[in-house]
């Protein structure tokens, strides 16, 4: 007999799918009739009883003609349950959100402050609009327990991430001194930065301050977290590939919690001494832009069922994922493949057990040229290739 109340409502589901009664622990599910359609709209009220999701793997026994199992596995869909960003003129989660949902776009000039530094140490130069923060040197080192001597050679991007993955704790409800000694981990990534550049030396700080694979180690330092702490570099797809990791490491019971992290900033090179923050390419009679956004975000990241259960406050749900890469399929290194972003969407849905017809909305890249909008927007429709025609529509 069903030993507790989880037992009892699966019970009472093989019930209404079976048709019978009295169901057991120890029942089979076959030889009470079940199939593999069944099982399938089995597996469609469990994810309505329990509101996650279960996708189930079919396995034969490996003699010939024998009867298929179906093992019944469980996704764990993830909670965020904190956030810190900043991004152009939003410096937190709320105005942030103002911004999209008034359509706002969040371009601007280059601060005065900022480009007074930049004049300072290269010389007068022109820097065209983007999405730039207002400040990128406010550090609170007293409380980050480090000397000003190290703040001041550090990185940009580690200070602001240290900043913003402070401001998640908070935003999830929680004090640092709370999360201290747990399994938590930190996927992070930033790119390619310039800030040495201000430098003509190398001090005893250098080595650590300029190493983009030190940021996710002072978050885990100074919160005293013990799980995995990543750099991740896939290039553009870098804060997603991060965001991926953190979600699989949390379903493997690697940590409990995690942080993704990312941080871009657009800080000139020293060898031109110009800033170059735009990338404008031509095609036929158009001419394409992509402005340079600069941004900061941190998400505390944790099982959905233990938000739930610790009642911590959940932004979103992340139901599923997946990653892949193109091979040798595309015509160059740094173009797309449809063909494989198709396959990775497909994948996605299928790790999940996401029903496409569902799906109403999709945020997409925007590479801001014609190219590779229109590489985006192929994938999207090899993704939904072959599925029953429908009178569905999907926003991008």
């Amino acid at each position: 007999a069903p030993a507790d109340d989880t037992e009892r409502r699966l019970a009472h589901i093989w019930e209404q799918v079976l048709g019978q009664s009295d169901i057991g622990t120890q029942t089979s599910f076959f030889n009470l009739g079940g199939n593999s359609l069944k099982i399938i709209r089995m597996g469609q009220m469990v994810n309505k009883e329990f509101n996650t999701t279960f996708t189930t793997e079919k396995h034969h026994n490996g003699r010939k003609g024998s009867r298929p199992v179906y093992i019944l596995k469980m996704k764990k869909p993830i909670a965020i349950i904190g956030m810190g960003l900043m991004a152009g003129d939003a410096d937190n989660p709320e105005t942030f959100w103002q911004f999209v949902a008034q359509g706002r776009r969040g371009f601007n000039t280059l601060s005065a402050i900022r480009q007074q530094d930049i004049t300072d140490r290269f010389g007068p130069c022109e820097i065209t609009r983007g999405g730039y923060l207002y400040r990128v040197d406010l550090f609170d080192h007293h409380y980050f327990n480090i000397s000003q001597a190290e703040a001041v050679r550090m990185d940009q991007e580690q200070r602001l991430l240290l900043t913003c993955a402070v401001k998640a704790v908070h935003n999830a409800g929680y004090r640092v001194s709370e999360l201290k000694a747990r399994e938590i981990g930190v996927f992070h990534t930033y790119g390619l930065t310039r800030y040495s550049s201000f430098f003509d030396d190398t001090d005893e700080y250098a080595a650590n301050a300029h190493h983009a694979g030190m940021g996710g180690a002072r978050i885990a330092a100074f919160m005293d977290w013990r799980g995995p702490v990543l750099s991740i570099n896939t290039a553009c797809s870098s804060s997603l590939s991060a965001l991926y990791y953190a979600c699989e490491s949390i379903a493997a019971g690697d940590c409990t919690m995690a942080l993704a992290a990312g941080a871009n900033l657009g800080v000139v090179a020293r060898a031109t001494g110009k800033a170059v923050p735009s990338v404008i390419s031509q095609e036929g009679a158009g001419v394409e832009k992509a402005i340079l956004g600069e941004g900061v975000f941190c998400f505390l990241l944790k099982d959905a069922a233990a938000a739930i259960r610790d009642q911590d406050p959940i932004h979103a749900v992340i139901r599923g994922g997946a990653i892949n890469h193109a091979g040798g399929r595309s015509q160059d290194i740094d173009i797309p493949s449809p063909a494989a972003q198709g396959e990775v969407i497909r994948k996605a849905w299928k790790n999940r057990g996401t029903d496409p017809a569902r799906i109403r909305f999709i945020e997409t890249k925007g590479t801001g040229n014609i190219m590779g909008d229109r590489l985006e927007f192929s994938g999207l429709a090899a993704a939904f290739e072959g599925l029953a025609a429908s009178t569905w529509f999907i926003y991008l």
